[in-house]
């Protein structure tokens, strides 16, 4: 259970029960009388609701605000320079609503904070969780993921490459932190250290210049990551 907690609002939410769209758990309103609690709800419908509803009275009074997902409304009065929200049979009166306001403010940050982090583990779930699975299936089914006809060599290393290119960045904004991030300059980090080669065209030139031809090249590139994989099991391999 993941929870946030200020002078008015508190939140216990369920990670398990996450998504980047709704984010269950319960929520407790704390006025300076009374308070208005609601559990197993979608967090980001109440915050939302309570949101609109202050920015309506600011016009009008009292209002209503439809939560979503829910049978019952939000509803919202100013009594004698009190704000009373009201739910169901609950109610919560409060004095000092710009505090209330900031507290609002808050809690929708650290709201943003866990719906930012569903977004990226469902981003992770969706893309490969290991960049040498993705290589794997590579090596076993090449046409499925690089264009151009047999023999396999420059051409194909070079497509290879830019999806690995694509791989890293999607990884960088995303936030997942995984071998493959920045996995072209690691790996011809790796080749100018072992090798000797100057990578400053990329690894794919490197090799298909070191094997002397297109078919070679192939080959070689698979032993070379092979390579790169168990140094990356042993301590610090390479400098960060």
């Amino acid at each position: 259970m993941i929870s946030h907690s200020n002078r008015f609002i508190h939140l216990e939410l369920k990670p398990e029960a996450a998504s980047p769209y709704a984010l269950m758990g319960s929520i407790r309103v704390m006025g300076d009388e009374g308070r208005i609690q609601d559990e197993q709800t979608y967090i980001n419908a109440w915050l939302w609701a309570l949101d609109v509803g202050l920015k309506r009275l600011q016009h009008e009074s009292p209002v209503r605000v439809k939560l979503l997902w829910e049978p019952d409304a939000l509803s919202f009065a100013h009594d004698e320079g009190v704000l009373v929200i009201t739910y169901e049979d609950q109610v919560a009166r409060v004095r000092d609503v710009a505090a209330f306001r900031q507290a609002l403010r808050e809690a929708a940050q650290h709201l943003k904070a866990l719906r930012d982090e569903a977004e990226r583990m469902d981003v992770a779930k969706m893309i490969h969780s290991d960049i040498f699975k993705l290589l794997d299936g590579v090596r076993q089914r090449p046409s499925m993921y690089v264009p151009g006809n047999e023999p396999l060599g420059l051409v194909h290393l070079r497509s290879l490459e830019q999806m690995l290119w694509g791989y890293s960045c999607a990884l960088h904004h995303h936030g997942i932190l995984e071998p493959g991030l920045d996995f072209p300059v690691k790996f011809g980090a790796y080749l100018s250290e072992t090798r000797g080669w100057s990578t400053s065209c990329g690894p794919a030139a490197a090799i298909h210049k070191a094997a002397g031809g297109d078919p070679e090249a192939w080959a070689l590139y698979w032993t070379l990551i092979d390579e790169f994989r168990e140094s990356l099991a042993r301590p610090n391999p390479l400098p960060e």
